[in-house]
């Protein structure tokens, strides 16, 4: 039976590794397709081979859980992107390639053993509450949550619109607990602003769903303001919608093509209809720049209305639908994400494997001296007295020697070091023991880090600049 075009094509989502969402339900699409079915001997082999990893393995698992087993091997066998996902995951799933979610309205990160709050939106509850950046998360509903991960504290914190969530606070040494009511909580993927010699920016994180409204409202910002040249920051953003992409395409690549879609029995060809793009664009990509943000740098370069500038981007050149699979007593919203396409340039290229290649390749090297391989990792989990040696004190010396409280590193704690303690301890308002104990190094990790950020130049950046400055 022959699928019908436009349906399917309303159901793709061009992603990277984890990034897609449809928006109409797969599953009568999907048992139209074929009626090629396993034969009843191929049944009876599954089963066999079920029964087997019942019967003999040492582990106590259902047939429903082996079943999970056998379907999440089989399509991450398929390809890298292809998946077998239940109900919460899909939910997460669609939830943040939407752009939306039910939840407080906060980014978070771990640090050390904490989860510390780094983002908190505008006009969201938390916001409202009174939740501040640096605010170290202790527990949520009643649950600790010192040493637990962000995917721990995520499925605590988000919930059903309407509900509350008590969020136990660790600020400044004082606890404060705070009762939130969720809200649906839109995430902001776009930001923009004027620099210098009157060059517009755009920051766009996803391509998630209504992310080319926003990039139209920044557009529609510069164009008050007479502004022509834009640098568009697509770094570390991991793709999303093809809708989307293609509309946001549309506001700069002139008319004719922007991708194509490759399936097994056809293709499709998506256009702008932009007679008159009145923008000059520098591109800004790194290797985590992938999937529909490749779709876009390509097309930029293709069609000769901007430059790429930066590193070579991914290499994802694939494209996903979510397909809903069929209901029992006991398997209800389980999906599958699968590879059904593959896409290419408007000159032919295709990315998969291979990445945009910057016509200005910029590395973003400016922290290098800070690389892992150069700086040790200060664990924080053993205090270190006078005369001690151990490769963590080498890491703490490290630390002070950037800090400008040691002249060199020997790894062991000798009296310079324990003078260089002191006065750091004494810095940072600790008891100047001279001894490195878990709590000096814990703030040595911090001060660290924010004398590193400190010293980032992006290097990416000034080269966009300079581009719009010489014309080259």
């Amino acid at each position: 039976m022959r699928i019908n075009k436009k349906l399917l094509i309303k159901i793709v989502a061009v992603v990277v590794a984890l990034s897609i969402f449809v928006a109409v339900p797969v599953y009568s699409q999907f048992f139209i397709i074929s009626t090629d079915f396993p034969t009843d001997k191929q049944m009876d082999y599954i089963k066999k081979v079920l029964q087997v990893a019942k019967v003999y393995h040492i582990g106590k698992y259902s047939y429903d859980e082996l079943i999970d087993m056998m379907f999440t091997g089989l399509f991450k066998s398929l390809d890298k992107y292809s998946e077998y996902m239940k109900p919460q995951q899909a939910q997460d799933f669609t939830q943040s390639v939407n752009g939306e979610f039910s939840g407080i309205g906060i980014q978070i990160e771990k640090q050390e053993d904490y989860i510390v709050v780094v983002g908190v939106f505008d006009g969201t509850p938390a916001k409202e509450a009174g939740l501040k950046v640096g605010d170290k998360i202790i527990a949520a509903d009643g649950k600790s949550l010192v040493g637990k991960t962000t995917d721990d504290a995520v499925k605590l914190i988000r919930g059903q619109e309407g509900t509350t969530v008590v969020i136990d606070i660790l600020r400044d040494g004082k606890t404060y607990r705070f009762s939130i009511v969720r809200r649906k909580i839109k995430i902001p993927v776009v930001e923009y602003k004027v620099l210098d010699n009157n060059i517009g920016y755009i920051k766009l994180t996803q391509f998630t769903q209504g992310c080319s409204n926003d990039v139209k409202k920044a557009l529609d910002e510069f164009d008050k303001k007479g502004i022509k040249n834009i640098i568009f920051d697509i770094r570390n953003n991991p793709g999303g919608l093809l809708d989307e992409v293609v509309k946001i395409c549309e506001y700069f690549v002139p008319e004719g093509p922007i991708v194509t879609i490759e399936y097994n029995t056809f293709k499709d060809e998506y256009k702008s209809k932009n007679k008159n793009p009145k923008y000059k664009l520098a591109v800004l990509t790194n290797e985590s720049s992938a999937s529909a943000s490749e779709i876009f740098a390509q097309a930029i370069k293709d069609r000769k209305v901007g430059v790429v500038i930066g590193t070579k981007t991914y290499g994802k050149g694939t494209v996903q639908t979510l397909v809903s699979l069929p209901e029992t007593d006991t398997k209800k919203g389980y999906v599958a994400k699968v590879t059904v396409a593959k896409y290419k340039s408007p000159s032919g290229y295709y990315v998969e494997g291979k990445g945009v290649v910057p016509d200005i390749e910029v590395q973003d090297d400016s922290l290098s001296q800070f690389g892992p391989d150069k700086i040790l990792s200060l664990s924080a989990t053993k205090k270190f007295k006078k005369g001690d040696m151990d490769l963590e004190v080498l890491a703490a010396q490290q630390r002070l020697f950037y800090l400008g409280y040691l002249s060199n590193w020997t790894a062991k704690m000798d009296d310079s070091t324990v003078a260089a303690v002191k006065k750091f301890q004494k810095d940072t308002k600790l008891y100047p023991s001279g001894v490195l104990d878990i709590t000096t190094q814990k703030k040595l990790n911090e001060k660290f880090s924010e004398f590193v950020k400190s010293k980032y130049v992006d290097k990416q950046l000034q080269r966009a600049i300079q581009y719009f400055k010489t014309g080259k």
